[in-house]
């Protein structure tokens, strides 16, 4: 069985992953993932790959357009610093790009004092 998977996360928002399964039969699977940490329970979505990958897709009507550029180059082990906490390869990274979500899902989270003002405000 060989298994490959690429992820990225969006810090507080979201998990996106892309994983590749392919059995000892030769069966492949192609699947995208998608956690979004709304509440109390994050919330998971499964979807056939098709052609969305980590950098852009769109699953259960939440889209991402991402893209990122290097701030150190890569590694095969982690720097001694994060042995202890990050036992995979590791690479410096810096996210950038378009995550468009149902914002009002989320306001409370992304923008509490808003939240808090339009509240007292009306009440």
């Amino acid at each position: 069985m060989e298994y490959e998977t690429d992820y990225v996360i969006v810090a507080g928002v979201a998990w996106i992953r892309r994983t590749r399964v392919e059995t000892s039969s030769g069966r492949v699977e192609e699947s995208m993932w998608l956690t979004t940490f709304d509440g109390d329970q994050p919330e998971s979505h499964k979807a056939d790959a098709g052609t969305m990958s980590v950098e852009r897709g769109e699953i259960a009507g939440t889209a991402w357009d991402l893209s990122w550029s290097a701030l150190a180059a890569p590694f095969e082990t982690p720097h001694r610093l994060l042995r202890r906490i990050a036992p995979t390869r590791l690479e410096g990274i810096n996210l950038r790009g378009v995550f468009r979500f149902p914002v009002e899902r989320y306001a409370g989270q992304l923008l509490p004092s808003q939240t808090t003002a339009k509240t007292s405000a009306s009440g």
